[in-house]
């Protein structure tokens, strides 16, 4: 037997238990992890959220399982009958490490967000429309806990109207990567992005409209004491090239 037939063959024999690897914790797992996730969005939610769809995969975000919420919609957090939607979602993805959902330990890792809209308001009192988060008062164990190290968004129209500055702009995100270790205490956050400034308005000026812009950047991060301090970066305005 030929050496490159003994690598095709091995590499088939790789594929397949790959593949059976998966098939096995897709089935044995996914309604587990479907019901414990959905139980957790519910419980920390400020607002109304409704999901079409939802799909596990071990696949699609190889190496790391994945949960897809589909085409996700929330009113705002306001005090009012008739909302506004906060944001219109086409796919969202929580990421798990696969051997944290053997250990029934649903760790979340990575977020991705792709394909939609999210509307962010401040009125002229200062209030937000955007705080849909509980805040965790619970001292009891859990086995849903966020570890994030990676936020991607990808093909997002993100609006803010700030009311309370005179302030309102609409930014088209065709890729944001967040990356650093967003549960210390003490971390760096490195920024990678490519937008478009479709505008940006203030005291009903104009300033900017559809301009391209390119972000790398990275910051340090105090949770506990609230400060940020940049580290280094460019941002590219057009043809114009910024160093931070």
């Amino acid at each position: 037997m030929s050496v490159y037939k003994k690598v095709a063959i091995t590499f088939v024999l790789i594929i397949s238990i790959l593949f059976g690897v998966g098939w096995y914790i897709s089935s044995v797992y996914e309604d587990e992890v479907k019901n414990f996730i959905l139980t957790e969005i519910n419980n920390n939610l400020n607002t109304k959220v409704d999901i079409e769809q939802i799909n596990f995969s071990v696949f699609k975000k190889f190496p790391y399982a994945s949960l897809e919420l589909k085409n996700v919609r929330a009113d705002e957090v306001v005090d009012k009958k008739k909302k506004d939607d906060l944001f219109n979602i086409k796919s969202i993805y929580f990421q798990f490490n696969l051997l944290d959902i053997i250990r029934e330990n649903y760790v979340i890792k990575q977020i991705a967000v792709e394909d939609g809209f999210v509307n962010l308001k401040i009125d002229q009192q200062g209030n937000d429309n955007f705080h849909f988060w509980k805040k965790d008062t619970s001292n009891t164990e859990n086995p849903f806990k966020i570890e994030l190290s990676k936020l991607v968004f990808e093909n997002i129209s993100l609006s803010m109207v700030n009311e309370f500055k005179k302030l309102d702009f609409i930014i088209l995100v065709d890729q944001l990567n967040l990356s650093g270790n967003f549960s210390d205490k003490d971390y760096t956050l490195t920024t990678d992005a490519k937008l478009l400034l479709q505008e940006l308005n203030s005291n009903n000026q104009k300033w900017i409209k559809n301009k391209k812009i390119k972000l790398a950047q990275s910051l340090a991060v105090n949770q506990e004491t609230g400060k940020y301090n940049f580290k280094n970066g460019t941002v590219a305005i057009e043809d114009l090239k910024f160093n931070l």
